[in-house]
């Protein structure tokens, strides 16, 4: 009991002097305590989460992972405690990482860090993982460690390859066909075109230099080449509003040509998209 009142966590040492004296000693344990209780929360949250975490202690060894962690590295606890981050990563991907912590350590660092790294299981192939670093809790130039959490993202880069793999077969296509193409997403940015589309409408298009373009801005660059320019651009802005298939829509270029241009929406994963076929 403290003399303002309140009571505190204390442990008693009793010791006995030559003299056959006690000697007894009070250390207050309330700060001891509240840390081991924080520590026991955030071992009893981190067991609930799924994914992977670690702790580093300030010499940049494993001093907790959680069972998850285990499961995804393939080593017991008693091998990964006290081990190395060399034990699932290469020299390369722990110099990375060190440089990610550096700049959490400096005066204006940001709060976590988030980075690609690839961890070595004990068995099989490298997993491609995001790591979410952030600092323990210090004061001063105490460092106590750091902490990290790995997310598995092997099946978003397995679909980013097959996305890349199935972008190129539509490019190689849209490339081929015998009439104007042009892709643009629900922003208006443009996401493909090709050479036929400039040569359909008379006018000179690097189909690698529009993407990315806006497509209303592209759209008034090129309405001079119709007899009526503003139901040109008019047209395009009833078309995306209605979002419906149009088909064979006459257009009247200056130069005497009638071409056809056909409308078509649909959803990519992103969003909505516009397709524009121009013959």
């Amino acid at each position: 009991l403290r003399a303002d009142g309140t009571t505190f966590v204390e442990d008693h040492t009793v010791a006995q002097t030559d003299t056959s004296e006690l000697v007894c000693s009070v250390r207050d344990r309330s700060v001891e305590q509240e840390q081991e209780m924080a520590l026991t929360q955030f071992r009893t949250l981190v067991e609930t989460l799924n994914d992977p975490v670690y702790v580093l202690d300030e010499t940049g060894h494993f001093e907790y992972v959680n069972d998850a962690f285990i499961e995804i590295v393939g080593y017991d606890r008693e091998r990964i405690i006290g081990a190395s981050p060399t034990l699932i990563k290469s020299s390369e991907v722990v110099d990375r990482s060190e440089d990610h912590l550096g700049r959490l350590l400096s005066s204006n660092g940001p709060d976590s860090e988030q980075f690609e790294i690839e961890v070595q299981p004990a068995k099989g192939d490298p997993i491609p993982c995001e790591d979410h670093m952030g600092v323990l809790p210090y004061e001063g130039e105490s460092f106590e460690g750091s902490v990290g959490i790995l997310r598995d993202i092997s099946e978003r880069k397995k679909r980013k390859q097959e996305l890349e793999q199935t972008n190129t077969v539509l490019r190689n296509i849209v490339e081929n066909l015998p009439m104007g193409v042009l892709v643009e997403d629900a922003e208006r940015d443009i996401l493909m075109a090709n050479d036929q589309l400039g040569e359909t409408l008379g006018v000179p298009i690097d189909s690698e230099e529009v993407i990315g373009r806006d497509c209303a801005t592209a759209a008034e660059e090129f309405k001079s080449r119709f007899t009526d320019p503003e139901a040109f651009i008019e047209a395009i802005s009833e078309r995306l509003e209605q979002r419906e298939l149009v088909q064979n829509e006459e257009l009247h270029l200056t130069d005497g040509r009638v071409i056809e241009r056909d409308y078509v929406s649909y959803t990519l994963p992103d969003g909505e998209a516009n397709l524009w076929l121009y013959r």
